[in-house]
């Protein structure tokens, strides 16, 4: 019971949140706003308690509140990688990464800790990495860099205002087949977060108004009333491109129907004192 555990230590984030999201789902949006308030008095960084009150605010018709939090435009972004030294072309570099990908030993069907149906993940590349998983490490910290330091200066947003002078990064390599997804979730501990995809089946495309195997933002990890009202947003996941954005979003794929494979690899940004 999260209410006795609060009440045993006033200080557990994860009672807080958790109830923030079970008042959320049974309507209690007073008290989902007050434990997330009070979740983020304890933890300016907890991701759940972000996430929860951006819902809590749509639900509430805070529409100003959402869309701080939730600004898909402003805080959602999509870069093209520069091509790292060594490799003919992009899809040189991202056939290494797919084959480095395959053939990592730490490669698991539907592992319990991760939140993958149909798929498969690896442990963090960066603790064995090969040549183009360190390029990529590379260069994708150069794109973080730059997102930084162009970041708006705005001490009063959760998001920019805890932007880390130093901080640590892991990648997670991850295979999904046709019909597996990643369902809504968030990355708890981390500040800011993205994907690298390496490759898509031929059934995605620009033109795919169903927007089969895209990256979609917005849904949640719970029911809640009117679901089908919230606003979401959707990314087309091109080979050779990064997708950033806050850790706190709720994100999941959008299931495509294929014989092919997506093959991206996940990274966080992990705040360091």
């Amino acid at each position: 019971n999260y209410e006795k555990a609060l009440a045993h230590n006033t200080h557990n984030i994860e009672a807080t949140y958790k109830l923030a999201a079970l008042s959320l789902a049974i309507g209690d949006i007073k008290s989902s706003l007050e434990y997330c308030d009070y979740c983020l008095q304890l933890n300016p960084l907890c991701q759940n308690a972000l996430a929860y009150k951006a819902l809590a605010c749509w639900v509430d018709g805070n529409r100003k509140g959402w869309e701080e939090l939730y600004d898909f435009d402003e805080m959602i972004k999509q870069f093209h990688l520069d091509l790292p030294g060594g490799f003919s072309s992009i899809d040189d570099f991202n056939n290494t990464l797919d084959v480095d990908i395959n053939n990592h030993k730490s490669l698991i069907w539907e592992p319990l800790e991760r939140v993958t149906n149909g798929g498969a993940v690896t442990s963090d590349l960066l603790l064995e990495p090969t040549r183009a998983i360190r390029l990529l490490e590379k260069s994708i910290k150069q794109t973080v860099n730059n997102l930084i330091q162009n970041m708006p200066t705005n001490n009063e947003h959760p998001f920019f205002r805890t932007r880390p002078k130093n901080y640590k990064i892991t990648l997670i390599g991850s295979i999904l087949k046709g019909h597996g997804i990643h369902p809504p979730h968030i990355h708890e501990n981390s500040w800011l977060s993205g994907v690298y995809y390496v490759r898509t089946p031929d059934v995605m495309n620009h033109s795919d108004d169903s927007h089969s195997g895209w990256l979609q933002f917005g849904r949640p990890d719970i029911t809640l009333q009117d679901e089908n009202l919230l606003p979401v947003a959707v990314r087309f996941p091109q080979p050779g491109s990064l997708i950033i954005f806050p850790s706190y979003f709720f994100h999941g794929t959008i299931p495509f129907r294929s014989d092919g494979v997506r093959v991206g690899i996940a990274f966080d940004i992990y705040p360091v004192n």
